[in-house]
């Protein structure tokens, strides 16, 4: 079993590769609307169910 202080030490040593992490995540960018053929399929979909600003181009 591992003792308080010796966790203690592994989770400091880690901040500064979860701080790495963090900030890498933080930069991928995020996805993209549906484009083309996906997107027709999904403004059917919305105005199917009554909805009436379908998708954003």
């Amino acid at each position: 079993m591992i003792e308080k202080e010796e966790l203690d030490r592994f989770i400091a040593s880690c901040k500064d590769e979860q701080a790495e992490l963090l900030m890498t995540l933080g930069r991928i960018p995020a996805p993209q609307p549906p484009r083309g053929k996906a997107r027709c399929v999904l403004q059917k979909v919305v105005r199917a169910r009554g909805l009436q600003r379908g998708v954003d181009r």
